[in-house]
C-alpha cells in the first residue's frame, strides 16, 4: 500500500522532500530516509526495547536536541500517534520565516532516541564512515568489506530483542568525484535478501530508502529497490 503515492514526475528528495512511501508487511520503501522513524513507530511499541542495525553510506546521526525539545517534548507531542503528514510537518520557524523541519534525512535516528531514550539496545552501524559519527549512539561499527558476514553472524547470534533494520540504497554505491559506481553486485544484494529472509522472524520492521541523489539518480536507486521487492514479492512498482 502507498502511505504517500509518488507524483507523476519524481522530484528531488534532498534532505526533507518525500516523494513516496510504500508499505508491504514489515517492509517500508521510501525515497527520503527522514520518514524511517515514522515507519518504525507504526510497527513497534515505544515502551519496548529493540536492537537497531543501520546499513547506510552515512551515519545519519546529526544532533539537534534543542529543536526536538522545543518542538516535540515541551509541547507534549506524542510522535507515535502522529499521522505521516503531521510527522513530516513538525518544524521550527526560523528568522525570516524559513522552515526547519524537525525530522530530516540526517537526524531521524537521534531525534527518535531523544524522544524515546530507552528504545534501542544494540546500535550497529555498517557505513562508509561518511557524514560524521556520534559515539553516543553507536554500540558497534562494521566495515563495508565485512557487511555480509557480520550481518549474518549478528542475526544468528542475537536472541534478545527484536530488530529494527534500516537500509539506505546509497550504501551499495561509491561516490568518486561526483560519479556513482555500484560496489556491490546484484548477487551480493540478493544474498543480503536471503539473510533477511532466513532471520525474518527476528526482525520487527525493515525500512529501505532510495536516496536517489546519493545513489546515482532515480533509475539506479529504483533498480536496486526492485531487487528487494522482487525477492520478497512486495509489489513495489515505480517508474522514473
Amino acid at each position: 500500500m502507498w502511505h504517500k503515492r509518488p507524483p507523476r514526475r519524481l522530484e528531488s528528495s534532498s534532505n526533507v522532500n518525500l516523494n513516496f512511501l510504500f508499505n508491504s508487511g514489515k517492509f517500508y520503501i521510501m525515497d527520503n530516509h527522514r520518514a524511517a522513524s515514522w515507519c518504525w513507530l507504526q510497527e513497534i511499541s515505544t515502551v519496548s526495547v529493540y536492537n537497531f542495525f543501520h546499513i547506510d553510506r552515512h551515519y545519519d546521526l546529526l544532533d539537534h536536541p534543542i529543536r526536538v525539545r522545543q518542538q516535540v517534548l515541551d509541547r507534549n507531542i506524542d510522535v507515535s500517534n502522529l499521522n505521516l503528514d503531521e510527522y513530516l510537518g513538525l518544524q521550527e520557524i526560523l528568522r525570516g520565516g524559513l522552515e526547519a523541519k524537525v525530522f530530516s534525512w540526517d537526524n531521524y535516528i537521534v531525534n527518535l532516541l531523544l524522544i524515546y531514550p530507552t528504545l534501542f539496545n544494540d546500535k550497529i552501524f555498517a557505513t562508509h564512515e561518511e557524514s560524521g559519527e556520534n559515539e553516543n549512539y553507536i554500540t558497534r561499527k562494521i566495515n563495508v568489506n565485512d557487511i555480509i558476514t557480520e550481518f549474518e553472524n549478528y542475526l544468528n547470534e542475537v536472541d534478545e530483542h527484536q530488530l529494527i533494520l534500516n537500509i539506505d540504497i546509497d550504501y551499495f554505491f561509491q561516490d568518486l568525484d561526483g560519479k556513482y559506481f555500484e560496489i556491490f553486485s546484484d548477487d551480493d544484494i540478493e544474498f543480503i535478501c536471503l539473510i533477511i529472509d532466513e532471520y525474518i522472524d527476528k526482525i520487527e520492521v525493515i525500512t529501505i530508502a532510495l536516496s536517489p541523489e546519493c545513489s546515482g539518480g532515480w533509475e539506479s536507486a529504483i533498480r536496486i529497490a526492485k531487487i528487494f521487492s522482487t525477492y520478497f514479492e512486495l509489489g513495489f512498482d515505480i517508474n522514473t
